[in-house]
């Protein structure tokens, strides 16, 4: 979990220095927007908002929040938190500019990503990878 200080910055400061992130993040071209998100984002952050993102469409399509937690490697109280944000339409719009947005299904990416080159379960899954006898 990102840290965050103890002491607070001022609702009306903190108000106005979020608007600024807003526009440097709708302003970024699509060519930079990956160099602007890495230089605000630490990885932690970047795993952590990624998931998010995965599991509310992930529950869009109906997914269980099993399989979600499952999918995502997120602990299941995690994958309830978010399946409660989803029910309650938390993800309502960020869902649809994805929607609106993609050229690509991006749950076709992300099964594709979360599936991809592992073998099978069972007993030397991992044999068929790295060409071993036994």
């Amino acid at each position: 979990m990102p840290h965050l200080s103890k002491e607070k910055i001022d609702d009306t400061a903190y108000r106005h220095l979020f608007i600024e992130l807003q526009k440097v993040v709708a302003q970024a071209s699509t060519k930079n927007v990956q160099s602007v998100l890495s230089g605000l984002l630490t990885p932690t952050e970047q795993i952590m908002l990624t998931k998010r993102l995965a599991a509310a469409m992930l529950y869009r399509k109906g997914c269980s929040q099993y399989e979600v937690w499952q999918l995502l490697k997120i602990s299941p109280s995690t994958a309830s938190r978010l399946k409660h944000s989803y029910e309650i339409g938390d993800y309502d719009q960020l869902l649809k500019v994805v929607h609106a947005h993609t050229s690509v299904n991006l749950l076709d990416v992300l099964e594709m990503v979360l599936s991809a080159g592992l073998p099978p379960r069972g007993k030397g899954r991992w044999r068929s990878v790295l060409n071993t006898k036994k």
